[in-house]
């Protein structure tokens, strides 16, 4: 036994075959131990079904304020969380959607902003107005607010 260990650490096997053992041996176990595969495809199964947030963990949408140089988030609890390139354009259409003026491209530009800055409870609660009193919702909503839930409750450690 202490040999095989010594063997297996040390450098005289062979890069290739050890490698070739190394990524076969990860990926074998998984697809033929029949039990743990189950478990784990009904567990990815249980988080791939989750297309809503508990309404325990659903958040307003921060409505930006109105400043010198425009709509910011200045003031807010989202006060420096965006660059400012990004703060700009995502304040005003954030602002069209808190004031009803929204259209499809409102919502769908500041969900996109907001997923890309990992703001995804915010961008899930944008997905939500939209689906509910928004403008001819985008068809692929139901998979774009169920990605978002589950980043949501990924950074929530639920």
């Amino acid at each position: 036994m202490p040999g095989e260990g010594g063997s297996d650490s040390g450098p005289t096997v062979p890069s290739a075959s050890s490698g070739a053992d190394a990524s076969s041996v990860p990926h074998a176990p998984s697809p033929s131990s029949s039990q743990p595969s189950q478990s784990s495809a009904s567990s990815r199964r249980g988080k791939e079904r989750i297309d809503r947030l508990p309404p325990d963990l659903l958040e307003p949408v921060v409505e930006p304020r109105c400043g010198i140089d425009g709509w910011t988030y200045q003031g807010t609890e989202l006060e420096e969380c965006f660059p400012p390139q990004v703060e700009a354009e995502l304040a005003q259409t954030v602002h069209m959607i808190c004031t009803r003026l929204a259209t499809a491209w409102n919502y769908r530009r500041a969900a996109q902003l907001l997923e890309s800055q990992r703001a995804y409870s915010q961008a899930y609660a944008v997905l939500e107005i939209w689906s509910a009193e928004g403008p001819d919702p985008d068809p692929t909503l139901p998979k774009w607010r169920a990605r978002l839930a589950r980043a949501v409750l990924a950074n929530t450690g639920a």
